[in-house]
């Protein structure tokens, strides 16, 4: 997930949370916001998933990282792991679930506002993501989180 202004990030993390996403990295981009969480921002965050949590029955809260660099994130993911990206120029997300049903761990991202750059989306593929489109149209980044863990979350259960 990209650092988001506070707002997003908050919307973000809540609906992660409802769709039973279990780890969120967070990553700065070029076009993303840099820094770190501040230990209220954390404090805040860990009452949104609690809360989210308490909503939607999930018993297993998501563990949420601090941001660190995109290409960061990319050398620590598992090789196993099938790999999304959503981008409108991909492939259908159904079909390509529907094509990796048996996969038990997927890794979504997400990019920002902006999008990532031509150079992010290289790192990307070399790192095994497929691109895959969500809608035709294009969303904000806490919105494209919102319908892709929706899609793979009723789609593989």
């Amino acid at each position: 997930l990209p650092f988001l202004k506070k707002e997003a990030l908050e919307a973000a993390v809540y609906t992660a949370t409802l769709m039973g996403i279990q780890n969120i990295q967070v990553v700065t981009t070029e076009k993303s916001l840099q820094g770190k969480l501040k230990e209220h921002e954390c404090e805040r965050l860990q009452r949104i998933i609690i809360a989210a949590a308490e909503q939607s029955k999930q018993f297993v809260l998501p563990i949420i990282e601090q941001p660190i660099p995109l290409v960061k994130a990319l050398e620590s993911l598992c090789s196993s792991s099938i790999k999304l990206y959503a981008d409108p120029t991909g492939e259908s997300l159904h079909r390509l679930l529907t094509r990796e049903s048996n996969q038990t761990s997927i890794v979504i991202c997400i990019g920002p506002e902006g999008d990532m750059t031509a150079i992010e989306k290289e790192l990307l593929q070399e790192a095994g993501f497929q691109f895959c489109r969500l809608t035709p149209s294009i969303l904000k980044s806490e919105h494209a989180l919102m319908v892709f863990a929706g899609i793979v979350r009723s789609t593989l259960h």
